[in-house]
């Protein structure tokens, strides 16, 4: 009941229980405010992935559905695994997120609503893995990720807005995994999501 309620009742424990004389009406709202951190999201890896077997995910050569990992700066044991949004996405800063990924660059790029052949809308919503960056933008004489902006961990985005690319090889491998580079991969696993990811394409971290 909002009867001598103030900003200061808001954090006291003091109560008078079950005697009141309020309606409906006076029942008290709130809008809280997370608690505060001295830390920010950055981008520790990214890779390219597809579906595979019952609902896992496992890395997919030089094309797939972009997945990103986040880690906050004051406490990397906070992390979060997801999609990357097509808001403002466009062929320059495809080519460059195919270059950090280690690849010459992108020869076609699109997102899951228009294409689910990587992992489709439905398994992306049902695996959880909903969009950890949005709003990247490159400036048009930017070089390399690191001059890229981005939001991360605030988004407007369905999982069918998830960004895959079609990055190109400079030797034009095919995009299956070398059985000769196994051992470079590791298990890991995010909310019941099962993934490899490969040591050899974890690349400096990005800051946007």
């Amino acid at each position: 009941c909002d009867d001598r309620f103030n900003n200061e009742a808001v954090v006291s424990t003091q109560s008078t229980g079950m005697d009141h004389d309020c309606s409906a009406g006076e029942s008290v709202w709130l809008e809280c405010e997370e608690g505060s951190s001295d830390g920010e999201w950055q981008v520790v890896s990214a890779g390219l992935y597809r579906t595979v077997g019952d609902m896992e995910i496992e890395p997919s050569g030089s094309a797939g559905v972009v997945l990103i990992e986040l880690a906050m700066t004051d406490d990397e044991s906070r992390r979060a695994f997801g999609t990357l949004c097509d808001d403002r996405f466009n062929n320059h800063t495809a080519q460059l997120a195919c270059q950090s990924l280690g690849y010459a660059g992108v020869t076609q790029w699109g997102n899951v609503g228009s294409m689910g052949e990587y992992i489709s809308r439905s398994v992306l919503e049902e695996l959880g893995l909903s969009t950890v960056v949005d709003e990247m933008t490159c400036p048009a004489d930017a070089t390399d990720m690191n001059s890229c902006d981005a939001d991360l961990m605030d988004h407007d985005c369905s999982a069918g807005e998830s960004v895959w690319l079609q990055c190109e090889n400079d030797d034009d491998d095919d995009d299956e995994i070398d059985d000769d580079d196994e051992e470079n991969y590791i298990d890991l696993e995010f909310g019941g999501v099962k993934l490899a990811l490969n040591l050899g394409n974890v690349r400096e971290r990005i800051h946007f």
